[in-house]
């Protein structure tokens, strides 16, 4: 039952941000303490960041210079520390490889991104992969091929070995020094490392933490064209946050609006004082004329007393 559920109707629904009830963690069995708990700690330890304003709009939110239009979402994965976390130790660390750090809760980062950084963070990401694989089946086509895979074997029985490793380590090597010099000329117009974008700075200070890494030791991120809209982290600005923003603007628009009415309406003013005074001249010049007749109807007639006489 909804009345029975301890978040419905709660600020902490909205956060939670699941678009059905029959979505919610709750409904689904687990633990409403575990839930609420989880919640607390994404209250308390993202005060200060405007996590919503990083997916709102239509400004990329990864270009260092002039935002660009978004085309879709970068989704940077973070977690939560566990302050209480039990160690592991002894052959239990060894067989479960409990090495890593244990998290409360897991947040999946979205911002804006531009086509321009996405493609900087994508071939960021695989050229090394690109070029390896690339000079890889460029090798291959001379060692498959009869008439050639002749000749290379006549210098050598292992000569097509030596050719794929070689291809492949120059690809491989090749690939990290024009990454390497790539990734600064990109870095200039786009956060190519999320560890060192000013929302993420904030985050760990306050406890979170990297999940994954790509191959290039820099936080792993995922591309997706459709915003999440379930989950911590994905529920938009609350309504009267967006009121707020509404009425500080239009208050700042409403001095700037009334300057510019003065003006007007003294202009206005002007003309309607002029016909005014006009009409007031006639009526004024109209009411001695009106005075006389009035004196006319009301003396005596001369001629009608002379013959009473």
């Amino acid at each position: 039952m909804l009345q029975e559920c301890p978040l419905y109707g709660t600020e902490e629904c909205r956060l939670l941000n699941m678009t059905r009830c029959e979505e919610c963690p709750i409904e689904v069995g687990e633990d409403a303490d575990g839930v609420i708990d989880r919640i607390a700690i994404y209250q308390r330890d993202t005060q200060g960041v405007d996590i919503p304003e990083l997916f709102s709009g239509e400004e990329c939110r990864l270009c260092r210079k002039t935002p660009r239009k978004k085309v879709g979402y970068v989704i940077y994965d973070l977690g939560h520390v566990a302050k209480n976390k039990k160690e592991t130790r002894g052959w239990r660390k060894i067989l479960l490889k409990n090495n890593g750090p244990e998290y409360d809760i897991l947040l999946p980062l979205q911002l804006n991104c531009c086509a321009s950084c996405r493609k900087h963070l994508w071939w960021d990401a695989n050229l090394v992969t690109v070029t390896t694989v690339g000079l890889l089946l460029l090798a291959l086509i001379p060692v498959s091929i009869e008439i050639s895979a002749e000749h290379i074997r006549s210098v050598g029985r292992l000569m097509p070995i030596i050719t794929l490793a070689a291809a492949g380590l120059i690809g491989y090597f090749g690939g990290k020094l024009l990454r390497k010099k790539l990734s600064k000329k990109w870095a200039e117009e786009t956060w190519m490392n999320m560890s060192e974008h000013p929302v993420a700075k904030k985050l760990f200070a306050l406890g979170w933490t990297p999940v994954l890494l790509n191959s290039t030791g820099k936080d792993a991120v995922m591309f997706t064209k459709k915003q999440l809209d379930r989950g911590l982290g994905t529920a938009p600005k609350a309504k009267e946050a967006v009121k707020e923003e509404t009425d500080a603007g239009d208050a700042e628009k409403a001095p700037a609006d009334t300057a510019a009415e003065k003006p007007e309406a003294a202009a206005n003013d002007t003309p309607a004082t002029a016909d005014a005074a006009q009409e007031e001249a006639p009526a004024q010049s109209d009411a001695p004329e009106a005075e006389t007749e009035k004196k006319a109807e009301t003396a005596p007639d001369p001629s009608a007393e002379s013959t009473e006489a």
